[in-house]
């Protein structure tokens, strides 16, 4: 779907041929298609919103202008898939004493029900030990207790590539030790059937009005893009301007 500038407000008009193209049957690696906006300034009182898998807002580079006009806080493009991750089965114990960092492989309390291709949550936690070892538990200056216990768990998103026995190996390495110490680690099962795949903005320049009375006005546009539940998603050749916080914004549930 090809788009041409025109007069006055374009949220709508920009937002049909998005859900134009979201309509179509998804081909070969789930892609549907682009909307291809064309050379010229576009004005966008709203948000864009990119809600289906296998979607491309596309642009004719610094050619094409989209401003978020008027004074509300808001982004004006979001690739926003659904949360409704849910686990599957329960959380299986890593039996290891202790898995340093970078293993692709632990071992496991059970495997029951654990196939290459699964998804799974490698999860390690964050009792009060781990933080009172850390020195976290009171830092000087900062309100007590600096990092709360259970609260500052870490969460990788892995794939399965074999089960061997008792031992499941990873498509990639962890980023963290696990220490049965501090409470050692979990795997778990997951699907996340409303995660957004292959979804991307490009070649665009996009700007925000703001108050040029005022350098330090924060009642407009925060970000250009943001991108939440999603995943093998991008924003490439994209530049921007006055935006209160950033150009883009990748939040956790984005892979």
């Amino acid at each position: 779907v090809t788009v041409a500038p025109a007069d006055g407000d374009d949220t709508a008009r920009l937002q049909a041929a998005i859900d134009a193209v979201s309509r179509l049957p998804a081909g070969a690696g789930e892609g549907r298609g682009a909307v291809l906006l064309g050379p010229g300034r576009f004005e966008v009182a709203g948000s864009l919103r990119l809600h289906t898998s296998g979607v491309v807002l596309r642009g004719h580079g610094a050619a094409t202008i989209v401003v978020a006009t008027g004074n509300r806080r808001r982004t004006l493009i979001e690739l926003h898939g659904r949360n409704d991750r849910r686990t599957i089965g329960p959380a299986r114990r890593i039996t290891e004493a202790y898995v340093p960092v970078n293993a692709r492989e632990v071992g496991l309390d059970s495997v029951a029900g654990l196939k290459p291709g699964d998804t799974v949550l490698v999860r390690r936690p964050s009792p009060a030990k781990w933080i009172d070892f850390m020195g976290m538990g009171s830092v000087a200056g900062r309100p007590a207790p600096s990092w709360a216990t259970d609260r500052m768990e870490v969460e990788w998103e892995r794939r399965v590539t074999s089960v061997h026995g008792n031992r499941v190996t990873f498509d990639v390495p962890l980023t963290c030790a696990l220490d049965s110490e501090f409470g050692g680690g979990t795997v778990t099962k997951y699907e996340w059937p409303g995660r957004l795949r292959e979804v991307g903005v490009e070649h665009l320049h996009c700007e925000s009005e703001w108050d040029r009375a005022n350098p330090h006005d924060e009642e407009h546009a925060w970000m250009a893009v943001s991108m939440a539940n999603v995943e093998d998603a991008w924003v490439r050749q994209v530049t921007g301007a006055h935006f209160v916080s950033s150009l883009v914004s990748i939040e956790e549930s984005g892979r």
